[in-house]
């Protein structure tokens, strides 16, 4: 996946879990409805990190994309233990 459809996708993520949209078979953690500012954030997150990858890939700079594409998956990760469950909530 693209560096900027990265972006474009993670500007999207929260408008995907709006408020009230608990039910049904998800591995979203509650947290995500009940810490939202912050969910909302470490999208951002990912938008910013994602936005320097694509700057550093931009410039064929190999080491600088090396350092952001950890830094992008860092920010995946991030994100991930703190609202997404292991399993799927039944």
């Amino acid at each position: 996946m693209k560096a900027k459809d990265i972006m474009a996708t993670a500007d999207r993520i929260p408008s995907l879990f709006p408020k009230g949209s608990t039910a049904g078979k998800t591995k979203a953690k509650p947290e995500i409805w009940e810490k939202s500012e912050d969910f909302a954030k470490a999208a951002k997150n990912l938008s910013k990190a994602a936005s320097e990858l694509a700057a550093a890939a931009k410039s064929g700079d190999d080491a600088a994309v090396g350092t952001k594409v950890k830094a992008l998956g860092d920010a995946c990760g991030a994100c991930h233990k703190q609202f997404r469950a292991e399993k799927y909530a039944e």
